[in-house]
């Protein structure tokens, strides 16, 4: 559209006054045609700040759209100027300059996908944050342990998020804010958490739930969620936990010495020795009675469900059969033996991982 056009058509809109209803459709007619079918698609960041008149003649300098001027008197009359939503989005010249307003007032921007899988940790969180270009880790981890974010949407004595940002897959816009996500990932977890409750009647929980408050049993949910890949052993793995707190045992539960660990140094270890067996710490269950003071990772809705209906059974024990899986059993006599076959002896162990479970 030439120069002399575009002023022809914005002075007849002009001059319409009181015939403005006629001269509105034929400018909606114009506004509803794409400018360049065919044209490839391309990413516009609408930054914060961003001016409505230089994000309409920039889109004009790019060949979005063939005015700026016809689209300000458009956007104008409709009241859209102020609705425009700041973030990337995807826009061609296949498409019309309103579907284009529509979309900056829609907000549906190109998302920025961040998933998490059942078991990560805060750290896991951040690595997920920052790759996904939304924040830098140390930025998101100040604020997952920051405690008035802590207080204001989880609403506990608690040193971190953790345990609370459900693992789930996430669409964030580039200017999502850290604490956005934190307050998306708990919104989620809430919701999750609740289904749990609801899934699972009064009736079928541990007695000794009872007197437990959610941060207990999203503790409980973690440990569920680490010792197991396997869905189907997440209630037995929850039956032994009650089974050895009921009887004054201590859980003795590995994945609560590495957590202990990386509270301890910041990074997470990968294996563990005799001597951190022994070493004092809040979350070593071979030396605390009873559960850690937190939970150790975000579980899904499956380890939650477990950690309130655990199956019945006398189980005490169990060992991993080095793929994925464990074997369960009653006394310290039988869980020995397991361990001697599958831990101690190396042809149980050649050619076995626990990855194996997840192909």
């Amino acid at each position: 559209m030439g120069k002399k056009i575009v002023v022809f058509l914005v002075a007849a809109v002009l001059l319409a006054g009181a015939l403005g209803a006629g001269s509105y459709l034929f400018m909606k007619h114009l506004l509803g045609n794409p400018n360049q079918p065919g044209a490839p698609v391309i990413v516009y960041d609408l930054k914060p700040g961003t001016s409505f008149w230089k994000m309409t003649q920039e889109l004009e300098d790019l060949g979005v759209w063939k005015s700026a001027k016809l689209v300000r008197l458009y956007a104008k009359i409709n009241k859209r100027a102020a609705r425009i939503k700041i973030g990337e989005y995807e826009i061609s010249g296949q498409q019309s300059p309103r579907q284009i307003l529509e979309l900056f007032t829609s907000g549906k921007g190109k998302p920025r996908v961040v998933t998490i899988p059942e078991g990560d940790n805060i750290v896991d969180v951040a690595n997920a944050v920052e790759l996904a270009g939304l924040a830098t880790k140390d930025v998101f981890l100040r604020a997952a342990r920051n405690p008035e974010l802590i207080q204001k949407y989880i609403g506990v004595k608690a040193d971190s998020f953790e345990g609370y940002l459900f693992p789930e897959t996430y669409n964030f816009s580039k200017y999502t804010t850290v604490e956005s996500i934190l307050q998306a990932m708990v919104a989620q977890f809430e919701s999750q958490y609740q289904r749990a409750l609801a899934e699972v009647p009064a009736s079928e929980r541990p007695s000794r739930i009872k007197d437990w408050d959610r941060h207990r049993i999203v503790t409980m949910a973690s440990l569920i969620e680490k010792e197991t890949g396997a869905p189907q052993e997440r209630p037995m793995i929850s039956s032994v936990f009650f089974n050895r707190l009921d009887q004054g045992m201590k859980l003795q539960t590995d994945p609560t010495i590495l957590y202990g660990k990386f509270v301890a140094s910041g990074s997470m270890p990968n294996n563990i020795s005799k001597a951190d067996l022994l070493a004092p710490s809040t979350y070593n269950t071979y030396v605390i009675f009873g559960l850690p003071p937190g939970p150790i990772c975000n579980p899904g809705l499956d380890a939650m469900k477990a950690a309130l209906r655990p199956v019945i059974s006398k189980n005490l024990f169990f060992v991993s059969k080095n793929d994925g899986t464990h074997v369960f059993t009653e006394n310290y006599k039988a869980h020995e033996k397991a361990v001697n076959f599958y831990q101690k002896d190396a042809r149980q162990r050649q050619g076995k991982s626990w990855r194996d479970l997840k192909k």
